[in-house]
């Protein structure tokens, strides 16, 4: 009986880790929001969880971007992202996307102020 208990358990315990595991295949990812106009290494850059908020820009041209994972598929880590640019004006833009992120650098968005990648962390 005690041995029925210990494997019921273990059994639990390991379903719990396996829930808790990231299910990404590329985890250790970051996002850059670049102000090129500025400079290729100006900006804000940060971990891109499984869902997450960063805004980064200069006064007129600030970026408010928002993620979250959706699932793995045979392109890679498929994530909702979305973007209010300028976000600290009275209209900002809003537009989403659905992306695969393979592990290598992709450019979201880009325009004559801003460069958004996702990037394997340095």
């Amino acid at each position: 009986m005690k041995a029925l208990i210990v494997l019921a358990l273990l059994l639990a315990s390991s379903r719990c880790q396996a829930a808790d595991a990231d299910p990404r295949l590329h985890p250790s990812t970051q996002l850059f929001i670049n102000n090129h106009k500025f400079g290729d290494t100006n900006g804000c850059s940060g971990d891109f969880g499984m869902s997450g908020h960063s805004v980064c820009g200069h006064p007129g041209h600030v970026s408010d971007v928002t993620w979250k994972f959706l699932r793995t598929d045979r392109e890679g880590d498929v994530y909702q992202i979305t973007r209010k640019y300028p976000s600290d004006s009275a209209t900002p833009k809003t537009d989403t996307k659905e992306v695969p992120y393979a592990g290598k650098a992709l450019i979201l968005w880009q325009d004559d102020y801003q460069k958004i990648i996702l990037s394997p962390k340095p």
